[in-house]
């Protein structure tokens, strides 16, 4: 691996350690709300990274992904990253949900 590579990679486990830290409110209450459907702490996994992207939740049982997007992802620049993110999931064979206006 090169040094900028590595230097990528860290740089984003560090962002996603940040976002980890500092949830946004629908990230709270999508955690809140897999846990209290039943979901053990140590199986999901918030702010996640799959390069180059950190998604919101990973749910290890289910190999699922999940994107808890607030309105600003109504934005056309943001919906296509999303459209993105989303096909890079599926690809490397996550199961892909996103939760709209969270």
């Amino acid at each position: 691996m090169s040094t900028s590579t590595g230097n990528f990679f860290r740089l984003l486990h560090t962002r996603a350690r940040d976002m980890r830290e500092n949830p946004t409110s629908a990230e709270r209450a999508l955690h809140q709300r897999l846990l209290f459907i039943g979901f053990r702490s140590e199986d999901i996994q918030m702010q996640f990274v799959l390069a180059p992207y950190v998604y919101d939740c990973y749910i290890k049982s289910l190999k699922l992904l999940i994107e808890a997007d607030g309105l600003i992802h109504q934005q056309p620049e943001l919906r296509k990253r999303d459209e993105k993110k989303a096909r890079l999931a599926k690809k490397k064979g996550y199961l892909f949900i996103r939760m709209d206006k969270c």
